[in-house]
């Protein structure tokens, strides 16, 4: 009896997976960088500076741009760091 070589999967399956999981990387390390920034805002904000604070917020926002818990904190410190 001869054992048949094992057979590859279809490039296409490879290619897929492949993107399935450089996407997952990316959106891992965008979150490790949201999460941060979220920190130095939060720092920010325990020193009193507002500005730094906002402008962090801000990154943070334009990394998670549907996060509304984000845009809620970044509207707060635009509001304490005045115009």
């Amino acid at each position: 009896a001869s054992s048949a070589p094992p057979r590859e999967p279809p490039r296409e399956a490879v290619a897929e997976d492949l993107r399935r999981m450089w996407e997952q990387r990316v959106l891992a390390a965008r979150k490790q960088q949201v999460d941060q920034y979220l920190a130095t805002a939060q720092d920010a904000l325990k020193r009193d500076e507002a500005v730094a604070a906002a402008n962090a917020l801000r990154i943070a926002a334009s990394l998670a741009p549907d996060d509304p818990g984000i845009a809620a904190l970044l509207e707060q410190a635009t509001v304490r760091a005045g115009p």
